[in-house]
C-alpha cells in the first residue's frame, strides 16, 4: 500500500507543484501559458484520483478496465514534458499491444520514477525513455543529460521500484557519470508470452 500511494499520490503531488510554479513563474511574463498550466493541473489531480480510485478497488478484488501499455506510457511523458519543459525522447523497440500486466505496471512506475528523478534530483534537461525486448527479456532504460549523484540514497520510490522488479524477478543496474544518469532494468518475459 506505501508503494503504491507514492506512485500514485507522490506522483500526482510532485506533478501539480511542478506545474503551479511553472505558472507562478510565468505569471508576470507569460500570462497565457498560467491558464494553460491550471488546466494541466486540475487534469492531473483528476486522474490521479481515479487512480487511488482504482487502487483502493484493486485491494478489494475489482478490476478496472485501463488504456493500452504504450498509450499509458505515453500520457506520463507528455504530461512531465508539459510541466518541466525537459525533452523526453522515446524508443519503444517494436512494443505494441498490451504487456503482461504486472510488466506493464512496473514500466510505467519505472518511467514515473526515473522522470521525476531526473529533473528533481539530477537537474536534467534532456530525458531518453527506451523500451524493448529480446532475448527472453523486456528492457526498460531511463537515461539523463543532469548531474548525477556522488552518492545515491535510495527512497521509498527507489526501493518500492526494486522490490516490484524483485516480485517479476528482474534486476536493475544504475550507471551514474558525468555523462548523466542512467537506470536500465531486465524484466523476464513470461514463459506463456515467449
Amino acid at each position: 500500500i506505501t508503494r503504491e500511494l507514492h506512485d500514485i499520490i507522490g506522483y500526482t503531488f510532485t506533478n501539480n507543484i511542478m506545474m503551479m510554479e511553472a505558472a507562478y513563474a510565468k505569471i508576470q511574463k507569460e500570462p497565457e501559458r498560467v491558464a494553460n498550466l491550471i488546466a494541466l493541473a486540475r487534469e492531473n489531480a483528476s486522474e490521479g484520483l481515479i487512480k487511488i480510485r482504482k487502487t483502493l478497488y484493486r485491494l478489494r478484488d475489482v478490476e478496472t478496465a485501463r488504456p493500452t501499455s504504450l498509450s499509458r506510457f505515453m500520457k506520463v511523458i507528455e504530461l512531465f514534458e508539459i510541466a518541466t519543459n525537459v525533452e523526453v525522447e522515446t524508443e519503444w523497440g517494436g512494443l505494441i499491444g498490451r504487456l503482461p500486466g504486472p510488466v506493464e505496471d512496473f514500466i510505467y512506475f519505472f518511467i514515473q520514477e526515473g522522470l521525476t528523478n531526473a529533473f528533481l534530483h539530477g537537474g536534467a534537461t534532456r530525458v531518453t525513455v527506451r523500451l524493448g525486448s529480446g532475448g527472453n527479456l523486456y528492457h526498460a532504460i531511463i537515461q539523463d543529460n543532469g548531474h548525477g549523484a556522488k552518492v545515491i540514497k535510495e527512497g521509498i520510490g527507489m526501493r518500492g521500484m526494486r522490490e516490484r522488479l524483485a516480485a517479476l524477478k528482474g534486476r536493475m543496474e544504475i550507471i551514474n557519470n558525468d555523462l548523466g544518469f542512467m537506470i536500465q532494468c531486465e524484466i523476464p518475459i513470461p514463459e506463456n508470452e515467449t
